[in-house]
């Protein structure tokens, strides 16, 4: 459970922060950030507020200044190298609806005038190892852009993708988890990579092609997203 808290430089922010101290949430959301300070002075709120060193902060970047930011947003977020730290930023969020507003582009289907923004917060997520949700798709009626969209941002590298309605779920999960297919591939490159080391080989072939070990990093986790998607589900039921 993540908890959406009014802006840092609003009068509601430290009483949202707070109460999403003592919520049992597993996350709080800050809206609109743009500097590596806000990320500690949120951090700071939440430890003045006694909040669970486990409740994380995930960041939305939806203005220019958060893109350009967006390094910076993510070394204040995860704190020292190797280490950990209270309250720790784990993701960061695409704002895609006020970015577009902000940049004066249109919306459109392809979203090509996001391109940039969407890769540089991404590019920063992934080099200090966060999340990356990409943002909402407003358009409920449009099931063929949901789906467009949501394979666009997963080949792009995104996680997954925030929603606004219930009944946009089921197609986001079905495109951001592994399908039947990867996760049967991936059981193939790990058996055949571990067979090839046995052997004394560093590489092998699996449908064809080369297989080493970033290959097996990507099975692993694969099969690690399935895992966790399978536990919640239980969970839930």
């Amino acid at each position: 459970v993540a908890v959406r808290a009014n802006g840092l430089d609003t009068e509601w922010a430290e009483v949202d922060l707070a109460m999403i101290a003592m919520s049992g949430a597993h996350a709080v959301v800050l809206p609109k950030v743009e500097s590596g300070a806000a990320v500690l002075h949120a951090r700071a709120l939440l430890a003045k507020h006694r909040a669970p060193p486990g409740l994380a902060i995930w960041s939305m970047i939806e203005t220019p200044i958060g893109v350009l930011r967006a390094e910076e947003i993510c070394i204040a977020g995860k704190g020292s190298v190797g280490g950990t730290v209270p309250n720790a930023m784990t993701a960061v969020i695409m704002g895609t609806s006020d970015l577009t507003k902000e940049l004066r582009a249109e919306h459109t289907a392809c979203r090509s005038a996001l391109t940039t923004s969407l890769q540089l917060v991404l590019l920063a997520a992934r080099a200090y190892g966060m999340v990356a949700l990409d943002g909402v798709q407003l358009d409920l009626n449009n099931a063929e852009e949901l789906i467009a969209h949501c394979k666009a941002a997963r080949a792009m590298g995104f996680d997954g993708k925030t929603l606004i309605h219930p009944s946009q779920i089921a197609t986001a999960n079905a495109i951001f988890a592994p399908s039947p297919d990867a996760l049967q591939h991936a059981r193939e490159i790990i058996a055949a990579h571990t067979a090839a080391l046995r052997e004394g080989l560093n590489v092998a072939v699996v449908r064809g092609k080369l297989v080493e070990n970033l290959h097996v990093a990507d099975a692993q986790r694969a099969l690690g997203l399935h895992e966790a998607i399978c536990q919640l589900e239980t969970a839930v039921s």
